[in-house]
């Protein structure tokens, strides 16, 4: 049966499995022909405001109540603002757990590389003795030790970040069938975030370095 197309929507949410996009509308007589019916099987309401919906529905609920005979058949009314607001709280929720998961990351991360950092002071303490015994300050030792945490941190971060960007292309084209790419910005905060680590980390072994004492350290093997 051919139709003819009087307009377009716009596009809403992509090509997802689902889409609202994937919807022709009809006159309600044509359907009604189609469907062989006379009944209505379910119609849609705006709302000139989102403040508005609740006042809305009770309203509707009113007249549904009086109009359609429970013995007969029933009716369902479907809320955005619930769908909305339910979406919102699953995404809320996936935030906190992922949140989680990768504060136990950075966690688990961060004593790593403060341990790397131990063993590293362990093993130039003879160096650090030196430096210190031709007058090197402490600044000087808790700088070059902090510097040392952040570029190996930011290293592992360069790293993880390429991954991300790797696996968002295989998993956008595998799943999706689109090219995605991670934010920038996100990518750039990532990537300070991960220095910002190496140093807070890196504080303690900094730390000890510049406390060791020049007669000490040079008698270390």
């Amino acid at each position: 049966m051919p139709f003819e197309v009087v307009g377009t929507y716009y596009q809403k949410d992509g090509g997802t499995e689902e889409s609202m996009d994937d919807m022709v509308s009809i006159p309600y007589s044509m359907a009604r022909s189609l469907m062989s019916t006379d009944h209505l099987t379910g119609f849609t309401v705006k709302v000139d405001k989102s403040d508005n919906v609740d006042t809305v529905i009770r309203r509707l609920e009113t007249v549904l109540d009086e109009t359609i005979d429970s013995s007969v058949g029933t009716y369902r009314l479907e809320d955005g603002n619930s769908a909305m607001s339910e979406s919102t709280e699953e995404t809320t929720s996936m935030s906190v757990v992922l949140g989680g998961i990768a504060g136990i990351a950075l966690l688990v991360g961060g004593i790593g590389i403060m341990n790397i950092m131990l063993v590293t002071v362990t093993e130039r303490t003879r160096e650090i003795g030196i430096k210190k015994s031709i007058g090197a300050p402490r600044r000087e030792i808790v700088t070059q030790f902090l510097v040392e945490a952040a570029i190996l941190s930011a290293m592992g971060g360069v790293i993880g970040i390429a991954l991300g960007y790797l696996l968002s292309l295989i998993l956008g084209k595998a799943m999706y069938d689109l090219i995605l790419f991670p934010s920038a910005l996100v990518s750039a905060g990532a990537f300070a975030f991960s220095v910002v680590i190496g140093i807070v980390f890196g504080i303690y072994p900094a730390a000890k370095a510049s406390n060791l004492q020049p007669v000490d350290a040079l008698r270390a093997d």
